[in-house]
């Protein structure tokens, strides 16, 4: 298997199929209310909600590093605070994720293996560690949403 592929492969079961550590992030997510998404442990912690933007906005903002050029994080590092708390918005926070996602799967399939061999001139790093370095992200907030959805109360514990 070509090494794209299998990072290809790699991302795609992080996000929604069965990577190694048997959970990946949309059956997870799927499982999470719009109520207990917006809830946090304490009022200076990160909500599920906020995660879930966090990584969809990480995803979009190293694509651009690649495709497009420098890009700087901003100081909140794509930590914003949640105001529409409605259904409606958590819904379209996953859509923003899932689309987010499926332009890194795009990406991908355009990609070759020497390709991986480019150096992103923002922090002279390699794409492929960048690539590698999304699928730890979600590993590593998967984790994080995982252990947050055993500790706060659901709506129907309240």
């Amino acid at each position: 298997m070509k090494e794209v592929q299998r990072l290809k492969l790699r991302m795609q079961e992080m996000f929604d199929g069965e990577p190694w550590l048997d959970l990946s992030l949309v059956p997870v997510l799927r499982q999470v209310s719009a109520g207990l998404a917006a809830k946090k442990i304490r009022a200076d912690r990160n909500s599920i909600w906020e995660i879930v933007n966090h990584l969809a906005a990480w995803k979009e903002s190293v694509l651009r590093r690649l495709t497009v050029g420098k890009e700087t994080t901003p100081d909140h590092n794509f930590f914003l605070p949640v105001e529409n708390k409605s259904d409606a918005a958590w819904e379209a926070s996953l859509n923003a994720f899932q689309q987010a996602h499926e332009k890194w799967m795009k990406f991908l399939e355009e990609l070759d293996d020497n390709d991986l061999d480019r150096i992103y001139a923002g922090n002279a790093q390699s794409w492929h560690y960048h690539i590698e370095g999304m699928i730890q992200h979600d590993a590593y907030h998967l984790g994080q949403i995982v252990l947050l959805t055993k500790l706060l109360p659901t709506d129907d514990q309240i």
